[in-house]
């Protein structure tokens, strides 16, 4: 280390007795120099890097370059500047007090329970909805759990509703919710329980048939679908206009059925609705009519011949009855024969076959004329019954009356010793053909008008009259309100 030192030592007096030169003339001098006028001695202190030669710890010689203060004087030309008066003291500036720093206050307050927690159930899912919690600074989202497992969280920011799907219908759920807020304080829980059940009906079983067989009716029909899957079909049965009544006591799991509770030669219809495992019952189908029979050509036995037979006249019309006649197997309708003759002919029957023991027949019929009817009955094979021995015979006539005049009025004429009686028009089926006025309940006049001048009247009488229509046929309507005056 002495070494060192004596070496770095001599390097740097070396460098000291060096005189370079100076940008702007100057020169470098180890003394004060004497310098000329107009220039002054500056002493300058300058660091240069010089490369020196130590001996390291093993002995051996190494170049190596340091760094070293040189001072020295020089004469330059305005070398000195005048040293500038100092600037004046800064006043003192008293600094700003420190505004008091409030400690923030933890939030520990949790937000009130959800209100209005429902939960809806529907085919295996519930759906869930609640109201917004308030919180003394905000709330931030809520976990809706479901038998105590958390199922969701919803961000306070959407609409409060959760759907819980692929749940098994039948089975009862509880559902919590709780509402966090930021400093993830938890509100105590709101509790609703829920049962997801399946109130989807099926869809109406399509493509319904019925044939009918010996005593029986079989029935086919197209398989339904079912938002979860088709149990069963009922089966639905009625006789004329009655009303469908269930044939089957539970669901059937077949897409047929015979249905063996029947008659021959009685028209039977059907229908079938699609049941489920939830006991949701689809619409009915559309209706499927069959008549059970014997094969064709089994039956040969005509029903027997109606009795009774009893006809009405009508107004352009003949309404007929009579008593139900009787077959081995069943009667299927009858026929209904008419003519302007009693000998007939009665070939062929009216094109309407009544299925009971009565028909009206609107014809339209002749008013006046007379028609003569036979009636037979026939079955399911197209048997028919012998003719009655004779016919029955009616009249169509008009027995309509023609409506109640009104708007009946009455004014005097004191000085003429009359009374003029008006009124409206009736109407009537064929057509009016005069009025009665009845005064003081007789017969005063017959017009054809619609007014009517009563003469020849006594003065201080009080006078009521009504107003009848007449028809044609003589059929006679109500008669009016009594209308009554006084003459002087």
């Amino acid at each position: 280390m002495h070494r060192l030192t004596a070496y770095l030592t001599a390097a740097v007096m070396f460098c000291l007795s060096l005189t370079p030169a100076v940008a702007g003339a100057a020169t470098l001098a180890r003394k004060k120099p004497k310098c000329a006028t107009g220039k002054h001695a500056v002493r300058r202190t300058k660091r240069v890097r010089v490369s020196v030669i130590v001996t390291n710890k093993r002995g051996l010689k190494q170049r190596k370059r340091v760094w070293v203060k040189r001072r020295s004087w020089v004469c330059a030309k305005n070398a000195i500047k005048p040293i500038p008066a100092p600037d004046p003291p800064k006043p003192l500036v008293t600094p700003a007090p420190i505004a008091a720093v409030t400690p923030k206050v933890l939030d520990t307050t949790p937000p009130v329970a959800p209100p209005n927690f429902v939960a809806t159930p529907g085919d295996r899912q519930v759906v869930l909805t609640w109201g917004a919690s308030s919180d003394n600074v905000k709330t931030f989202f809520y976990e809706v759990f479901r038998d105590g497992v958390p199922i969701v969280t919803v961000d306070a920011r959407n609409p409060l509703t959760f759907t819980d799907t692929s749940l098994t219908n039948g089975t009862t759920y509880v559902y919590t919710v709780v509402a966090h807020d930021s400093s993830d304080n938890v509100s105590d829980v709101s509790r609703v329980t829920a049962t997801p059940v399946d109130n989807g009906a099926p869809s109406v079983p399509g493509g319904l048939a019925a044939v009918g067989g010996n005593a029986q009716v079989s029935l086919s029909w197209t398989a339904a679908t079912d938002n979860v899957a088709v149990t069963g079909y009922n089966v639905y049965r009625s006789t004329g206009a009655g009303p469908y009544t269930l044939i089957t006591s539970s669901p059937i799991q077949t897409l047929y059925l015979a249905d063996a509770a029947v008659t021959n030669g009685t028209a039977y219809s059907y229908k079938v609705a699609a049941v489920d495992g939830a006991n949701n019952i689809s619409a009915q189908s559309a209706p499927a009519t069959a008549t059970p029979a014997l094969p064709n050509g089994s039956d040969t036995t005509k029903p027997s011949t109606p009795t009774n037979i009893v006809a009405t006249p009508g107004t352009g019309q003949a309404s007929l009855s009579w008593a139900a006649s009787t077959d081995n197997v069943g009667v299927t309708g009858y026929n209904v024969y008419r003519s302007t003759s009693a000998a007939g002919p009665f070939t062929a029957p009216l094109s309407t076959h009544p299925a009971g023991p009565s028909f009206t027949d609107v014809g339209p019929l002749t008013n006046g004329t007379t028609y003569y009817y036979k009636v037979t009955a026939v079955d399911a094979q197209g048997n028919e019954s012998l003719f009655p021995a004779s016919p029955v015979s009616v009249t169509p006539g008009d027995t309509t009356p023609p409506s109640t005049p009104n708007g009946v009025t009455v004014t005097k004429n004191n000085s003429a010793h009359t009374i003029t009686v008006a009124w409206t028009a009736s109407t009537d089926n064929i057509g009016v053909v005069k009025y009665r006025v009845v005064r003081n309940s007789v017969l005063a006049g017959q017009p054809t008008a619609t007014s009517y001048v009563d003469k020849d009247l006594s003065a201080g009488a009080t006078y009521s009259y009504t107003v009848a229509a007449v028809d044609a046929a003589g059929n006679i309507s109500a008669p009016s309100p009594v209308v009554s005056t006084y003459v002087s």
